[in-house]
């Protein structure tokens, strides 16, 4: 399958911003931070790559936590004000599914 290209300058929510990202399938999620207790459950996501960002401003304050494993780290944060966190999904030969960062 080709990938669309992105023209120069189009945002990512526009209708040729959106088509060539669910080409790639990847999942922009956006959490806010402003509120404690935000967490994102991997084993509830869709797509094989997620970005993931604090869009509050605040993980310093208010750590967001992700539910599942990530390069061998249980339930890792984004504890970092506007941080984030990029990661895919690996299936190993067994066919074990991991999350890597990248």
């Amino acid at each position: 399958m080709a990938l669309p290209i992105l023209p120069p300058n189009e945002p990512p929510d526009s209708r040729a911003g959106r088509a060539f990202l669910d080409a790639l399938r990847i999942n922009f999620i956006e959490v806010d931070s402003t509120v404690a207790g935000q967490t994102v459950d991997l084993a509830k996501v869709q797509g094989t790559t997620l970005v993931i960002k604090d869009v509050g401003g605040n993980a310093l304050a208010n750590p967001i936590t992700i539910l599942g494993t990530v390069d061998a780290t249980v339930n890792p944060t984004i504890g970092t004000d506007y941080g984030v966190l990029k990661i895919f999904s690996y299936k190993s030969n067994s066919g074990v599914l991991s999350w890597q960062s990248w």
